[in-house]
């Protein structure tokens, strides 16, 4: 078990264990940007279409945003841009300092992670996987 890992991102990682889950990246990710328990992201994942122990698709991420409360921006541009700016990729190790206030969740080929306020609360924080999508997060009728 790596020790340096967010608690948020353990205790979630433990709830998942309990339940005998798998691929599960998204539902974990989903329960810290919004704030909710794992059972609470798990159920809006299932509601969206996820199986248990599947991965999902970005359109899955996108209808369980929406059922717990939440509506998104696509700032994969804004993500495009600085990479450009930067000469490289974003990736994990790099996105916190390109957007450091926030809560987004942000897909690899093949991972989804949260970032909050510029952390990423994952076991993959600090890793070079390549940043393809970035949603920013925004409780509904919070900016009105």
């Amino acid at each position: 078990m790596n020790h340096n890992m967010h608690p948020r991102y353990l205790e979630l990682g433990m709830a998942s264990a309990l339940l005998g889950e798998r691929k599960d990246c998204a539902v974990i990710s989903l329960a810290v940007a919004c704030d909710v328990a794992y059972s609470v992201a798990h159920d809006a994942m299932a509601a969206a279409g996820r199986t248990p122990g599947t991965p999902v698709s970005g359109n899955m991420v996108k209808r369980a945003i929406g059922v717990l409360g939440f509506t998104f921006e696509d700032v994969t541009d804004d993500l495009k841009a600085k990479a450009w700016r930067k000469g490289s990729g974003i990736t994990f190790a790099t996105v916190g300092r390109c957007f450091p206030e926030g809560v987004y969740l942000a897909r690899t080929q093949n991972h989804v992670v949260c970032l909050y306020n510029g952390q990423v609360i994952d076991w993959a924080a600090g890793r070079r996987f390549r940043v393809r999508v970035l949603y920013r997060l925004t409780k509904l009728g919070e900016n009105e």
